[in-house]
């Protein structure tokens, strides 16, 4: 097999597929299905997995930028120093409470 997929068996009774954003193929199956029905659907379901894979693969005009740890927490404290007057000013202008203002840097989206 091409795509080397992992495949989880569970109590269901359907077959899904799932691309992360890694490019890892994951085939979720019934715990009964057999290896050779699984590679089948996986055959059949090719052409969709190829065009997704390709959506993943990062491109030469790929103008994405990443962002060093320091650069991280110097954006992050302009934030917290720009925020707070902002959240301020509109909190009184729709007449709105706020208990706390988190700025925080999540792994993933």
């Amino acid at each position: 097999m091409k795509y080397n997929p992992t495949v989880i068996r569970s109590k269901r009774k359907t077959l899904s597929i799932e691309i992360r954003a890694d490019g890892h193929l994951i085939i979720r199956a019934p715990e009964k299905m057999s290896y050779s029905e699984i590679e089948r659907f996986i055959n059949k379901k090719s052409d969709w997995i190829e065009n997704t894979l390709n959506k993943y693969k990062p491109s030469e005009d790929d103008t994405f930028q990443r962002f060093t740890a320091d650069e991280i927490n110097n954006f992050k404290k302009k934030a917290e120093e720009m925020i707070p007057s902002k959240v301020k000013k509109y909190a009184g202008l729709l007449n709105v409470k706020y208990y706390k203002i988190s700025i925080k840097s999540p792994k993933t989206r």
